[in-house]
């Protein structure tokens, strides 16, 4: 079941649709049917309709997205069903990746652990200036693997600049005061 308030698609008269995530009933988007499942309409939305030319992907709450529903986690009862979850978000992400339209995350606030994994997926990334804003992989603190094959989008990400070197190890990045995020 879905829920249609999760996500909001505006399309301006130039042709870029801007999907605002808003999970109801929550403090911050967290990953879990509910957003993902309107996310992946949406991108199909997007990738069929030749008037869109682009999608912004942001948030309308003060964080762009906190990762994982834990409360959801623990109330799956078999390892198939995690499994199949995880497999449905790779597919995801991976449909955002290959998408012929450009996808862009306009990252409002903190990015962590699947919402991380979202704005990796995106094309390009655009982050607000915030000494406090945080992006990282906090579930490899608690021994765990990222879920969505991050992996390979933070290495893109970070690279081999000397002063990133422990970025993908660490847990949360804070972006450098004089380094910039671009392509």
């Amino acid at each position: 079941m879905t829920n249609p308030q999760a996500i909001t698609l505006a399309v301006g008269d130039d042709g870029i649709a801007i999907a605002t995530m808003d999970l109801p009933g929550r403090p911050m988007n967290v990953v879990n049917e509910h957003l993902m499942q309107p996310l992946a309409q949406i991108v199909e939305t997007v990738a069929a309709d030749p008037a869109i030319k682009g999608l912004i992907l942001t948030s309308a709450k003060a964080d762009f997205c906190a990762g994982g529903d834990l409360e959801g986690l623990f109330r799956l009862d078999r390892a198939q069903d995690a499994f199949d979850a995880v497999q449905a978000m790779k597919a995801l992400l991976r449909r955002m990746e290959t998408c012929t339209k450009p996808v862009v995350a306009a990252i409002n606030g903190h990015a962590l652990g699947g919402g991380l994994e979202i704005s990796l997926a995106c094309h390009a990334r655009i982050v607000i200036d915030d000494p406090k804003l945080k992006l990282g992989q906090p579930e490899v603190k608690l021994g765990c693997c990222r879920a969505a094959a991050a992996r390979r989008g933070c290495r893109g990400w970070w690279g081999s600049r000397p002063h990133c070197r422990s970025a993908p190890r660490a847990p949360t990045s804070r972006r450098p005061r004089r380094w910039r995020w671009g392509w």
